[in-house]
C-alpha cells in the first residue's frame, strides 16, 4: 500500500496545486494531512474547497483548532492571531463547519497521524520535546510509525534498543527498520521553514517500509503577491522564497 502524507498547506493553493498534479504520477491508496490547510496563506476558503474534491484525509491542526477554541486562538502570537481572525472571515460557513469537525489524530495502516506531538497534541512541537519526552512516548506508544507536521521542518525521530536519534528527513528514498519506532515529520506544502520554498511531502510504501521525500516546484511568486495582495505580513510572503 501506498500512502502520501503531507502537512500545513496554509493557504498556499499554487503549493497545493502542484502537490496534487505531482501525487498523479505515483497513484497513492491513500492521501493524508495532518492539519493546518489554513492560515498565513491567501487561499484558505479555495484550498479547503479542493481538498474535500479530492478526498483526502486531514487530522486538527491549531489553525483549524483556533477556529473553535479561544483559547487556543489566543495563544498565538499577536501577528499569528490576527492573521487567524481574518483567515477566519475568508471561509464560508460550510469550510468553518468543515474545520471545527477534524479529529486531532487518526490511525491507518498501522501508523498515527497527528498535528503535533502525538498522538493526540495540536500544539506541542516535537521540535521543542525534551529526550526525556520522547523516551516516555516510544516506551508507552504501540504504533511503530508516527507521522507529524506543525513545525515545517522535515525530521526522522527513531528510537532502537532504548537509543534516541533525531535526524534531519532528506529528499529522497529512505529505509524504515522493523525494530525500530519512529517519528516522522513530512514538512510544509505551503509554509516550509527549511530554507527551501518547494512544497514537500513523502511516500510511505507500507510494503516496502520505506520513505520517499518529494519536492515539488510551484509558482511561488504568485502565492507571495497574494499575500501581499491581501494586506498579510510581508513575513509571510518572504518566508516562502
Amino acid at each position: 500500500m501506498l500512502v502520501a502524507i503531507f502537512s500545513d498547506i496554509h493557504g498556499n493553493l499554487e503549493a497545493f496545486q502542484a502537490v496534487i498534479k505531482d501525487l498523479q504520477k505515483y497513484q497513492p491508496d491513500t492521501v493524508i494531512c495532518l492539519g493546518d490547510l489554513i492560515g498565513y496563506g491567501p487561499n484558505p476558503e479555495e484550498v479547503i474547497t479542493l481538498f474535500r474534491k479530492q478526498d483526502y484525509k486531514t487530522v486538527l491542526g491549531n489553525h483549524e483548532a483556533a477556529l473553535q477554541n479561544h483559547k487556543i486562538l489566543n495563544s498565538l502570537n499577536f501577528q499569528a492571531k490576527e492573521n487567524a481572525i481574518a483567515t477566519a472571515n475568508m471561509l464560508s460557513a460550510e469550510s468553518i463547519g468543515y474545520c471545527r469537525s477534524l479529529s486531532k489524530n487518526l490511525l491507518y495502516g498501522g501508523a498515527l497521524y497527528v498535528h503535533g506531538f502525538p498522538p493526540s497534541s495540536v500544539m506541542k512541537y516535537v521540535t521543542m520535546a525534551t529526550d526525556e519526552r520522547f523516551a516516555s512516548f516510544f516506551t508507552k506508544s504501540k504504533q511503530r510509525i508516527n507521522f507529524v507536521g506543525h513545525s515545517h521542518d522535515l525530521l526522522i525521530i527513531s528510537w532502537k534498543n532504548g537509543k534516541l536519534i533525531k535526524e534531519k528527513l532528506a529528499k529522497g528514498g529512505h529505509t524504515l527498520e522493523n525494530n525500530t519506532k519512529y517519528i516522522i515529520n513530512v514538512g510544509s506544502v505551503g509554509q516550509p521553514r527549511d530554507g527551501n520554498y518547494c512544497a514537500k511531502y513523502v511516500l510511505w510504501d507500507t510494503d516496502a517500509n520505506s520513505l520517499m521525500v518529494n519536492y515539488v516546484d510551484y509558482d511561488v511568486q504568485t502565492t507571495v503577491k497574494k499575500i501581499q495582495d491581501c494586506g498579510f505580513p510581508e513575513t509571510y510572503g518572504k518566508r516562502l522564497y
